[in-house]
C-alpha cells in the first residue's frame, strides 16, 4: 500500500492544517487523482462541518473511491453518502495507527467488501458487553 500525502498536512493554520477552501481543494484533489485509491483521514478534526459546503459533490461521485475516518469527520462521511450515495467508511485514522493496529483486517474490508469480516477490536468490545 502506498501513501500520498498532500502538501499542507504538515502545516498549520489555528487548529487545522490550513483554511477551509484549501483544506476542501485537498479533498477533492484526492478524489480526482487516479494514483491514489482510498482516503484514510489523518485525524478527526471539527473543521470538517467548515468544509461541507466547498466540497464539490459531483467531482466525488464521479471520482468514488472509499473514505475513511472517525468522529468529526462522520458529517464530512455522511454528507459524501447523502449527496452522492458513495458508501464511506467510519474507521480509524491515520493518526492512530500503531504496531498493534489490525492493518490487514483494514485493509481486506476496503478490498474484500463483499467477504463479511469482523474486525479485533470489534469483537473485544462485543465481548464485554
Amino acid at each position: 500500500m502506498n501513501f500520498l500525502f498532500t502538501e499542507r498536512l504538515t502545516k498549520s493554520h489555528g487548529y487545522f492544517s490550513h483554511t477551509d477552501v484549501e483544506r476542501a481543494a485537498d479533498l477533492i484533489h484526492m478524489f480526482q487523482n487516479k494514483n491514489v485509491d482510498g482516503i484514510l483521514c489523518i485525524r478527526e478534526c471539527h473543521g470538517c462541518t467548515q468544509i461541507l459546503i466547498l466540497i464539490e459533490y459531483d467531482l466525488i461521485q464521479s471520482n468514488p473511491k472509499p473514505l475513511i475516518g472517525l468522529n468529526d469527520v462522520t458529517a464530512l462521511l455522511n454528507s459524501i453518502y447523502k449527496r452522492t450515495g458513495l458508501i464511506t467508511l467510519h474507521g480509524s485514522v491515520g493518526g492512530t495507527f500503531d504496531d498493534n493496529f489490525p492493518k490487514k483486517d483494514c485493509i481486506d474490508a476496503i478490498r474484500k467488501p463483499e467477504q463479511e469480516m469482523i474486525l479485533q477490536n470489534a469483537k473485544r468490545i462485543k465481548e464485554h458487553r
